[in-house]
């Protein structure tokens, strides 16, 4: 029986593929363990350098320390510059004394006044307020002024909520109406200082010069009068007219009965402000500050030449 020779050249063909293959396989490997491209030979270090022994030290030479920087200036130190014409200018002068705690400014206002010490007082007071006027008058009016020594020191009341507010001296050995020296004091960020101070008139000055200075001053006159029970003397400060002799009576006699008396701290407060009207609220108590009471008063002002005037009490406030 024949058989066909094909399959076996399909084999011999397959035979002399697989030994070709093994063959690259092997030329690949050779070339990947011995690449041909030779490695650079190493680099030969580079010679260290010797550095020349110093020099030994020269008598003739001397050493010179070396300049220290100077320390920056203070900023007190600066000068201040305007800015307008970029010259230095001096700091300001003559300001007034400032201070978180307005009853202890008054305090020193007051001792310096009882020791006549004008310097202290100039400087207390400010250029602005202390002027060669004022230094005249206190000067002349005595020798050293008298400070009342129970009641020296009394706060009046505030023109401004918390910004404003006025203190008063009591002047010893001083007629009624030129008894008292005035010191509106205003805050700026929390610091008090003298904005104003009223001096009290000459007993030769007339008796226009002896009422209250501005609508505060009448409803403290009015209020301190109905404590003492001047019906009279309470009645100069009221718009008859208005307000009634009886509702000033009422008043008086509620402010008896638990003998109240006006608070210390604050006593009038500024209500409201509307150019020719006004209105305070006064905060009373008793001695012993166990009880506690406040009505308001309303003031308005008539044609020139006259005062303000009370014109309304709120009892029910």
């Amino acid at each position: 029986m024949h058989r066909p020779k094909l399959p076996y050249f399909f084999l011999a063909l397959a035979a002399v593929l697989a030994l070709t293959a093994l063959g690259l396989l092997g030329r690949r490997c050779e070339l990947f363990n011995h690449p041909s491209s030779p490695k650079p030979p190493p680099t030969a270090a580079a010679p260290s350098l010797q550095l020349p022994p110093p020099a030994p030290p020269n008598p003739n030479l001397v050493e010179i320390p070396a300049a220290k920087d100077p320390a920056p200036p203070t900023p007190s130190s600066l000068p201040q510059v305007s800015h307008l014409s970029g010259q230095a200018v001096p700091p300001p002068q003559g300001l007034a004394s400032a201070t978180t705690e307005p009853a202890r400014l008054v305090a020193e206002i007051a001792q310096t006044l009882a020791t006549a010490d004008y310097d202290t007082l100039a400087r207390l007071l400010g250029k602005d307020v202390c002027d060669a006027k004022t230094l005249e008058f206190l000067e002349t009016a005595a020798d050293p002024l008298k400070i009342h020594p129970q009641t020296a020191i009394r706060e009046v009341g505030e023109l401004e909520l918390n910004v404003l507010a006025r203190w008063s001296l009591k002047l010893a050995d001083s007629p009624c109406g030129s008894d008292c020296l005035l010191l509106d004091l205003r805050n700026t960020n929390g610091k008090w200082s003298v904005e104003k101070l009223i001096l009290p008139p000459l007993p030769q000055q007339s008796l226009a010069a002896s009422q209250p200075p501005d609508a505060l001053g009448v409803a403290d006159a009015f209020v301190q009068a109905l404590l003492k029970q001047d019906l009279q003397h309470a009645q100069i400060f009221a718009d008859l007219p208005t307000l009634s002799k009886a509702k000033i009576a009422a008043l008086a006699t509620l402010l008896a009965k638990d003998n109240y008396q006006l608070r210390p701290n604050k006593p009038l407060r500024a209500l409201f402000n509307r150019g020719d009207t006004v209105a305070f609220v006064a905060n009373i108590q008793t001695p012993d500050a166990s009880q506690t009471a406040r009505f308001a008063l309303s003031l308005h002002l008539p044609p020139a030449p006259a005062n303000w005037q009370i014109c309304e009490i709120h009892l029910n406030f």
